[in-house]
C-alpha cells in the first residue's frame, strides 16, 4: 500500500516502510479569487506577509496601518505551487496538510 502526504512542509510517498519527501516550502504564487495576475509568494507565510513583501501594503505597525489590513479578511486567495511526484503507480493516495489554519480547498 502506497500513499501520499502532502502538507507545507513536505510530500511524502509511502510504500510499507519507504518514504519519499519533497520539501513544498519557498516560492509559491498567489492571487485574490476573482483576479487574473499571480504574485509571487513564500510558504511557510501568510498573505500580509506577501503583500507587505510585494510592497502592495505597509508596515501594519506604524502609525494607523492596521485599519487597511482589515479588508483582507473579508477576501479569498489561492495559493499555487507545482510540484512533481515521479511514479506515481499506486491506488491509495492521501493529501495531508499541518499546521493550516484556515479553510481549504483542493482542485
Amino acid at each position: 500500500m502506497r500513499s501520499i502526504i502532502i502538507n507545507s512542509k513536505r510530500l511524502y510517498k509511502h510504500r510499507r516502510a519507504e518514504t519519499v519527501r519533497i520539501n513544498l516550502d519557498g516560492k509559491w504564487k498567489f492571487r485574490e479569487v476573482g483576479q487574473n495576475e499571480y504574485y509571487e509568494a513564500s510558504v511557510p507565510g501568510c498573505v500580509q506577509l506577501d503583500l507587505i513583501n510585494l510592497g502592495k501594503l505597509p508596515d501594519p505597525f506604524y502609525a494607523t496601518n492596521e485599519v487597511l489590513f482589515y479588508q483582507l479578511e473579508e477576501k479569498d486567495f489561492e495559493y499555487v505551487k507545482e510540484f512533481v511526484v515521479d511514479n506515481i503507480d499506486f491506488q491509495v493516495k492521501k493529501l495531508v496538510f499541518e499546521g493550516l489554519i484556515q479553510s481549504l480547498m483542493f482542485i
